[in-house]
């Protein structure tokens, strides 16, 4: 059975069966003890017995009295406990006893009662104590002690002129005096009995207190230690052993709760580091996919800004004939003497011939603002504050009749950059403007700048506006992308502020919400870095060329 396999279990049945043997062990001893004290008891009072029965019949027996010594010796026998007193002569003839059947009779000499004088050869004259007693059952099984007496021989029986000088007759007979000892084993038994009780009900108790300790001091730290194993094997490493005795078992329970908060230690180091490596490995993910869409941003942008650059030189030429030719024609009519209403009309289209090719032209330039670089000699000292007020002083009418709240703030107050100061006014008037028509019911501009601690400058322009929607961002610097009704704008205004920006080596990002306004954000480089990155962004992209 499992049960019987546990240690406690063996423990407690090894302890109980112990304490069984030992007990029975020492019941038996003691029974035996008890019993042989009994028996020596019984022997000795037979002794005494026959020592008085021969003592006061002493008398009568040197007054030849005989009839006087035998009812002594019959009173004696009926005294309780004895089964009979006999005398018999040297030759074994019975001349008293107790029982009158046996007078006359003949004991065996290989009897019991005279084996112990009559051995082999000439009879033995004297026998020590533990020989003249004998133990014997009765055919009804019931134990008996005898005791024999000799009758010496002495001068003063000689003398009576009855029996011979001693010399000749050492004995003259023997005493036998028989005890029952039923009382003795009757008490015997009822010793055992109380004693065997008396050793079941300790080792009942001394077996229920074994258990008991050995349940307390053994068995619960065990299944302490065991449910422990359990629980740090199911994961549970916060889990602790409750406190135990201070023996080897407290050692190891404290020992199994240290190792417990040690395994739950590096667990929790473990999950930390695995929380910090999932989150370094995140950030890095989310940095290279951001800079990944920069880069197809930066190249889908060169790529544009080429053939932007491509297409307004191709276009350039025709649009600057067409313009030189609609104004000499419309010249040429109006130093014409002919006022006919033909030539009215003809004038009229060409005027609108050249408008047209002006508003053509500029988005052409436009364009090549987009796609063209300065040169360095262009990268100066710029007082931020200086260009923010006057790009602001630009469109202050703008904003006021659109009840457009401004707030400016410049920290510190003396800050630089260096660049180009008209492109960087025409990239803040480009944004200003477009915050300004995002708000066509007024609200806030914010326009900050601030020094950067490594020595760039960050520019941002906030408004309340209706913010940009998250399907528009990734094209908001694409040439011609625009979110307005058609006929209110060509989409070149963001990419302008985009190839200004570039062309300083700055980044530009916008962060929207519908509903929530937008943020546009320019980061300008150091002014050791602006002349370098302006150098990288003037580089065509791999498969365009410069035009």
């Amino acid at each position: 059975m499992r049960v019987l396999r546990t240690v406690s279990v063996r423990l407690v049945a090894g302890t109980l069966l112990l304490l069984l043997v030992s007990f029975a062990l020492l019941s038996t001893v003691l029974v035996r003890y008890f019993s042989d004290r009994l028996t020596d008891q019984a022997v000795d009072a037979a002794h005494q017995i026959s020592e008085f029965m021969a003592g006061s019949t002493r008398y009568s027996m040197l007054l030849n009295r005989k009839q006087d010594a035998y009812q002594s010796m019959r009173r004696i026998a009926r005294s309780p406990g004895v089964v009979g007193v006999r005398i018999f002569n040297k030759v074994g003839v019975v001349t008293f006893s107790s029982r009158a059947e046996e007078v006359g009779g003949r004991v065996d000499p290989q009897a019991e009662a005279c084996v112990g004088c009559h051995q082999p050869g000439a009879p033995r004259q004297s026998i020590d104590e533990s020989g003249r007693v004998r133990l014997y059952r009765t055919p009804e099984g019931m134990r008996v002690v005898g005791v024999i007496t000799p009758v010496r021989n002495d001068p003063s029986c000689a003398g009576a002129g009855c029996h011979p000088p001693p010399a000749e007759r050492p004995i003259l007979g023997v005493f036998d005096v028989r005890t029952s000892l039923a009382g003795v084993d009757a008490a015997i038994g009822e010793a055992r009995r109380r004693l065997f009780a008396g050793a079941a009900v300790a080792f009942v108790v001394v077996g229920v207190a074994a258990v008991l300790l050995l349940d307390a001091t053994v068995r619960r730290p065990i299944r302490a230690l065991a449910r422990g194993t359990r629980e740090l094997a199911a994961g549970h490493l916060e889990y602790r052993i409750p406190a135990l005795p201070g023996d080897e078992f407290g050692a190891l329970g404290a020992s199994f709760n240290a190792m417990a908060a040690s395994l739950l230690e590096a667990q929790q180091e473990n999950a930390r580091w695995s929380r910090t490596l999932e989150e370094r490995v995140r950030e890095k993910t989310e940095a290279l996919e951001r800079i990944h869409r920069q880069i197809l941003h930066v190249e889908k942008m060169a790529s544009l800004g080429a053939l932007a650059a491509s297409v307004a030189h191709e276009v350039n030429n025709p649009l600057s004939g067409i313009l030189t030719y609609a104004r000499l024609n419309r010249k040429r009519i109006e130093r014409s003497e002919d006022r006919s209403p033909l030539l009215r009309q003809i004038s009229e289209d060409l005027e609108l011939i050249a408008r047209e090719s002006e508003r053509c032209g500029q988005i052409v330039r436009n364009l090549l603002l987009f796609s063209r670089a300065p040169h360095e000699g262009e990268l100066r000292p710029v007082a931020v504050g200086e260009v923010l007020q006057r790009a602001l002083a630009l469109v202050a009418h703008r904003l006021q009749l659109a009840e457009v709240r401004v707030e400016t703030r410049v920290e510190p107050p003396d800050l630089t950059v260096t660049g180009d100061e008209g492109q960087l006014e025409q990239a803040l008037v480009a944004l200003v403007v477009n915050a300004q028509e995002a708000m066509p019911d007024g609200g806030t501009l914010t326009v900050t700048a601030e020094a950067l601690p490594d020595g760039a400058v960050r520019l941002a322009v906030a408004d309340t506006g209706s913010g940009i929607a998250a399907a528009d961002l990734p094209h908001l610097f694409e040439p011609f992308f625009t979110t307005k009704p058609r006929g209110q704008g060509v989409g070149l205004g963001l990419s302008v502020v985009y190839g200004i920006v570039q062309r300083h080596g700055g980044t530009i990002d916008v962060r929207s919400e519908p509903g929530r306004g937008s943020v546009f954000t320019i980061v300008l480089p150091p002014p050791g870095a602006t002349a370098v990155a302006a150098a990288t962004a003037a580089s065509p992209a791999p498969g365009t060329r410069n035009p």
